[in-house]
């Protein structure tokens, strides 16, 4: 069995796997686009900051946050995936679904665990049927320091986001817009991605640090959402008590 949690909710950082998760931008939270005539007027009273500058400040507030709560959806050749996720600095949890599937992964700072039911650990997991049968409802643990703890430490983190949301392209267009009622920055940029090209939009909150409070991908039928909250509070996580070990799997 071969665990598999590089690129969950990060496809922009590599293609995730299992197939990457591409969601509805109708989920996007509340968003209201500013009309046209307060757009302008906004953008006459004060010029806009670059594309860069605002990447940069929302790498570093993002860094300094240390910790978020998100919400990822995303839908592409009729399978609807979701991961909801709580990153801190040194400890996390994600719980994906899909269908009827779905698991979990917490990590600690010692260990990492995943569970699931029957249909979650062969989809998200890849675990053949005799190793599903041996976990049952027992979390797997992964020990620090394994190949396995490390990967999935690298998307269980806060500080592993700034490379997964931000954009990396030099070409990254800057507009405002109204998010209920508040005034955030938009940045809009293409990206492509296991040779696809993905039009992407993020929304930066417009006042304090410039924090994201929402995503947009797209490409052709292919859409993915994220939202963003609770920048700051601390993500407690405890070792669950019935476990199984990783090594013992036979995959």
């Amino acid at each position: 069995m071969t665990v598999q949690p590089d690129g969950w909710g990060l496809r922009r950082s590599k293609p995730a796997t299992p197939p990457t998760l591409l969601a509805s931008a109708a989920l996007a939270i509340g968003m209201a686009v500013a009309s046209p005539a307060s757009a302008s007027t906004r953008q006459a009273s004060s010029p806009l900051p670059s594309g860069a500058s605002l990447v940069a400040a929302a790498k570093k507030a993002m860094l300094a946050a240390r910790s978020v709560h998100f919400d990822l959806s995303s839908s592409g050749a009729g399978v609807e995936e979701h991961i909801s996720a709580d990153a801190g600095t040194a400890t996390g949890r994600q719980v994906l679904t899909s269908g009827n599937a779905r698991a979990t992964v917490l990590l600690t700072k010692r260990d990492a665990y995943f569970g699931g039911d029957a249909a979650g650990l062969a989809k998200f997991f890849g675990m053949p049927t005799a190793d599903v049968k041996k976990v049952g409802a027992k979390w797997v643990d992964v020990t620090s320091g394994s190949a396995q703890y490390t990967s999935f430490e690298k998307n269980l983190v806060a500080s592993s986001l700034p490379a997964a949301f931000l954009p990396t392209v030099k070409s990254v267009a800057v507009g405002r817009v109204t998010v209920s009622g508040r005034p955030d920055y938009r940045l809009t940029w293409v990206a492509t991605v296991s040779g696809k090209l993905f039009h992407e939009s993020l929304d930066l909150a417009g006042t304090g640090p410039a924090l994201p409070v929402s995503q947009v991908g797209t490409s052709g039928k292919d859409e993915e959402s994220t939202t963003f909250s609770r920048w700051g509070e601390a993500v407690h996580v405890t070792a669950p008590k019935q476990t199984i070990a990783f090594s013992v799997l036979t995959g």
